[in-house]
């Protein structure tokens, strides 16, 4: 699923942070002492979160940046936004 993070679609890389939060989310909600397995998860939601890569639209940038703000907070804090998978 992290891998899917490094997609070049931005809706995928969306999706997998949102599904990722959720997973975060339910394990929390499963066992409050869950911390998870990050393994470099919140560098790279990090990276997402502050990207500024100029080959990039700025309409895109800016979705990507929001997104993975509020999932790295979700991840790292446990704090959730509503996210809504649409399948």
């Amino acid at each position: 699923m992290a891998g899917l993070l490094q997609n070049a679609d931005l809706n995928i890389r969306i999706s997998a942070g949102e599904a990722l939060a959720l997973m975060y989310e339910l394990g929390r909600n499963i066992n409050e002492d869950f911390v998870g397995v990050r393994n470099g998860l919140c560098d790279t939601l990090r990276e997402l979160a502050t990207d500024g890569s100029k080959h990039k639209a700025k309409k895109d940038r800016r979705q990507q940046r929001s997104s993975f703000r509020d999932i790295l907070r979700a991840v790292e804090v446990g704090l959730c936004c509503c996210f809504f998978l649409f399948i």
